[in-house]
């Protein structure tokens, strides 16, 4: 009795034994796997928002350190012209003139564009020596962000003496001075941007 319970022991486990434990084991690595690659894309999908919303706090940044400073420098847009303040824009693209660089921050004066166009807002700077504002300029620049969509409006100043407030408005032509503040709405979020160099 004693050397068969012995040969029993040994005998290791049955053929159904085994195909359980696989498939047991089978089940427990396709959840694992499942939930891992839940957890990756929401890892991608997470990265990819912060990522978007680092590139908005950038331009946002970067729009409103250089807005707040543009300065009312007068141009002269043709020869026999008179000089005028170089500030214009439309709904989709805005130019000044600023003494703050995307590459160099605090610098010498030069002309800022921005331009929105199939979901890219593009940026650009030119230096001033030399530069004579054209009627219409294609603002090239380099990709700065990609939204799916941004606005720029324009405030003016209050009559004096006006009972009604200003209106925003979706154009400024050169010439009509600097607005009081530039409301910029990109995608979802807006911002107003007081102007401080108001005559």
């Amino acid at each position: 009795m004693h050397i068969r319970d012995r040969r029993a022991a040994l005998r290791g486990f049955t053929l159904v034994e085994v195909m359980v434990s696989l498939v047991i084991m089978a089940l427990i690595t396709t959840v694992a796997f499942a939930g891992l690659n839940i957890g990756i894309d929401s890892w991608t999908r997470g990265s990819g928002k912060i990522d978007q919303l680092d590139r908005r706090a950038a331009v946002e940044r970067l729009l409103k350190r250089q807005l707040a400073v543009a300065y009312p420098m007068e141009l002269r847009v043709s020869v026999e012209g008179p000089t005028l303040i170089f500030f214009r824009g439309t709904s989709t693209s805005l130019e000044f003139i600023a003494d703050y660089s995307l590459a160099d921050g605090p610098t010498d004066f030069r002309k800022i564009g921005y331009r929105f166009q199939n979901g890219e807002l593009r940026y650009e700077e030119k230096n001033l020596l030399g530069y004579v504002p054209q009627e219409s300029e294609l603002i090239e620049g380099e990709n700065l962000a990609a939204f799916p969509d941004v606005r720029f409006s324009y405030l003016p100043k209050a009559l004096p003496g006006a009972k009604e407030r200003s209106s925003w408005s979706e154009e400024w032509k050169i010439g009509d001075g600097l607005p009081t503040a530039v409301r910029v709405r990109l995608a979802d979020d807006t911002v107003v941007i007081p102007l401080v160099n108001i005559r």
